[in-house]
Order: structure tokens, then sequence, then C-alpha cells
């Protein structure tokens, strides 16, 4: 069965959905992935909910209240950051918010000159790293 998920390819959220669905759709938002259960567009979507470090997902609580739609299993999936970069000089890091705050006391410690960019997903900040020798990312490694 096929389901939707946080895109692009290579997300924490693309991976949990290929342990459940043998088709993988990509969206650049969750409420994009309630929205497209809600509206029969996808059979299921997976999104992220809770971690054991920032809480609440707080744009999927808001994306599961504002559309009906029903939880009907919980995946638990480990996280491993991983700091990518062309090289050392690097003078941003980019990630999904989340991955952000999970690493914020190790790169204020380690980078604390360093400026931070939220994007749409680890994903899309491994992109951004792959373009700009002075980004780095955080993502899975």
């Amino acid at each position: 069965m096929k389901a939707v998920t946080l895109g692009p390819e290579g997300t924490y959220s693309h991976r949990a959905a290929g342990a459940i669905a043998d088709e993988v759709e990509f969206r650049e938002s969750v409420t994009g992935i309630v929205a497209a259960v809600a509206d029969g567009t996808a059979p299921q979507g997976v999104l992220p909910v809770e971690n054991s470090i920032e809480g609440s997902v707080t744009e999927s609580l808001d994306a599961l209240t504002e559309y009906e739609v029903a939880v009907v299993r919980e995946l638990v999936t480990p996280i491993r950051h991983a700091l990518l970069a062309q090289g050392s000089d690097f003078d941003t890091v980019a990630s999904h918010s989340q991955a952000l705050a999970q690493c914020r006391a190790f790169l204020d410690v380690e980078y604390p000159d360093v400026g931070l960019e939220a994007v749409a997903s680890t994903a899309r900040g491994v992109e951004r790293a792959r373009e700009d020798p002075n980004m780095a990312a955080i993502a899975h490694p």
C-alpha cells in the first residue's frame, strides 16, 4: 500500500514510511501529508508526532486536529544525526527545525559562530550542503 510522507527522499520520515509501505510519495509539509489522507489522495500518511528531545511536533498535532483523519499505528524510529559538510570551513548549518533543536547543545559548544537555517527536512539540508561548500547539514549519516 502507498504512503505519503515528508520529502524529499532520504528523510527520517521516508525511512519510517518505507518500513510500512510498498510505495512512498512525498509532500513538502506535514500539513500536506495529512491533507492528502483526508481528501483521499493517499490511503495513509507517515509523519513525526513526538521525539524524545524536543517533545511534540506541533505542526503534526495541529494538522491532525485540523483534518478528520485517524491515527492507526505508532512506529518508533531511532534517530541518529550527523553533521555533514564538504569541508571544515562552513558558516551555516541547515536542517529541519527539530534536528537543529536536537543538536543545539553540540552546535553551541563546537560551532558557536555558525548560523542555523531551518529548512523543510533533513534531506533538504543535505541538498543545500551539496550545493554550497559554506553550508553544512544535520541529517542521517
